[in-house]
């Protein structure tokens, strides 16, 4: 039998989660090439290939996993600030409040008329 062509596949599945790396490769012969040769040639390449694209696949997961823990933490700090503005607002209606009872009479305790909002 005489080898003319040689086909080599590599196909792995990742170990978390769905999704594989392959590669693949084919060569053909020349006069004199040592089929054993080129096909260790091929399956080391194919192995090169395959690692490269989990090493990327990993690479690319650690991305979205950054990009989705920024998104949640720039919606906490939108959260935050809201709640922030809410008691601004509440402490500046509380002061308000104060003056609009003190002014109409009603006794206010001192510690209530002085230093409650520190902004």
């Amino acid at each position: 039998m005489k080898i003319t062509h040689i086909r080599i596949r590599v196909l792995r599945s990742r170990p978390v989660g769905y999704g594989h790396d392959a590669a693949e490769i084919e060569a053909q012969l020349e006069e004199g090439d040592d089929p054993d040769e080129v096909t260790a040639e091929l399956r080391r390449r194919c192995e090169a290939a395959v690692r490269q694209g989990a090493e990327q696949s990993r690479i690319m997961d650690k991305i979205s996993d950054a990009y989705d823990q920024l998104r949640s933490l720039e919606e906490q700090v939108k959260r935050n600030e809201t709640q922030v503005k809410q008691a601004r607002d509440t402490l500046h209606q509380f002061d308000a409040f104060i003056q609009a009872a003190a002014k109409a009479g009603v006794h206010v305790p001192q510690p209530l008329t002085h230093g409650l909002i520190p902004f």
